[in-house]
């Protein structure tokens, strides 16, 4: 459980940090620091693939779930709507986004599939342990 919370506390840092790099415009001073980072589809792929795997993966709960998918979905709002706002830069990276985004989910539903039948052969091999020592 402890590992459990500190990948969602991972987790609530990296939304975070998309959702504040995807708001930033490019006045400020911190952008030319990011810019490199931004412009990176890989990267984008990267994040949202991370970001998505960690609720699927580990979320027990559906509403955990779709919390999780509300904060992604925002995110790739924003990114979206970067194109409108003249204030935001103009980099095109939904495409990028929305690949992580699926590549998420199907590692996160692999990842909880393994570990649900990882831990049924372990109920199975400490019933079958019992039954022999009976």
């Amino acid at each position: 459980m402890l590992i459990g919370n500190r990948m969602f506390y991972l987790w609530y840092a990296l939304v975070a940090g998309i959702f504040s790099i995807a708001i930033l415009p490019t006045s400020s001073t911190i952008y030319p620091l990011v810019a490199a980072f931004d412009a990176n589809r890989w990267l984008h792929f990267l994040a949202y693939a991370l970001v998505t795997v960690i609720p699927v993966a580990l979320g027990r709960g559906q509403s955990r779930i779709l919390v999780s998918f509300f904060a992604v979905a925002t995110c790739v709002a924003v990114e979206l709507l970067r194109s409108h706002i003249p204030a935001l830069p103009h980099v095109d990276q939904a495409a990028a986004d929305m690949f992580g985004v699926a590549a998420g989910i199907l590692l996160g539903l692999n990842l909880r599939v393994m570990r649900h039948s990882a831990r049924t052969m372990n109920e199975a091999r400490l019933d079958s342990s019992k039954e022999l020592t009976q």
